[in-house]
């Protein structure tokens, strides 16, 4: 399988986290244990916005708890989808299963090297209007790597991720959960033509 695919409370510990608590009602309703706040590995890094560092926070939930993950954000969404289409989505169905019989992984933490790499392929492909894995200057990581776009928000683009429309066989959930990576670099950046694309560099 390639290594690279196309296509992210109880205890608060920053303004933004707590803003971001208060508005995730799962969160406050679900997670509320203090052993989440492990999740928020990224929450002290002053060189990441907000919503990368909520990246963290969502994908670190996923692999601290992925049945719990499923029973509340990934269900959230099946019962959002289901109201709006009337049908249930295959992707969302297999993510649930999958969460539901998954062991914890370890947490990911914050990388430079892997941040640096994800901005410069953010950066690139903004000026050169264009979405793919390319890499004209930027220098190749040579670790995993998903790309979104059109997703703004950090849990909108790891539901995005994790769910994998159109990828029957989840690539981009595969490596986001992948028990050997544990390094994660985030770049959320500006785009011409989708507004706003997101780099996920790991290893």
């Amino acid at each position: 399988m390639p290594r690279f695919s196309f296509f992210i409370l109880l205890n608060v510990f920053s303004c933004a986290l707590f803003a971001q608590a208060k508005n995730d009602t799962i969160a406050a309703k679900y997670w509320k244990d203090p052993k989440y706040k492990a999740a928020n590995t990224a929450a002290n890094i002053a060189k990441l916005g907000e919503e990368e560092k909520l990246v963290y926070y969502y994908l670190n939930l996923a692999r601290m708890n992925p049945p719990l993950f499923a029973k509340t954000y990934v269900a959230a969404q099946m019962k959002k989808h289901l109201q709006e289409v009337g049908e249930e989505s295959e992707y969302e169905r297999s993510l649930y299963d999958t969460l539901l019989k998954m062991a914890p992984r370890p947490l990911l933490e914050y990388d430079s090297v892997e941040h640096r790499s994800a901005i410069c392929l953010a950066e690139e492909l903004n000026r050169e209007n264009r979405f793919s894995h390319e890499r004209t200057n930027c220098k190749d990581n040579r670790g995993y790597e998903c790309c979104s776009a059109g997703r703004s928000s950090a849990l909108d683009i790891v539901m995005l991720l994790l769910v994998d429309v159109g990828y029957l066989d989840a690539d981009h959930r595969r490596i986001c959960l992948l028990p050997a990576n544990t390094r994660l670099g985030v770049a959320i950046g500006p785009h011409p033509k989708w507004k706003t694309i997101a780099v996920l560099d790991l290893n």
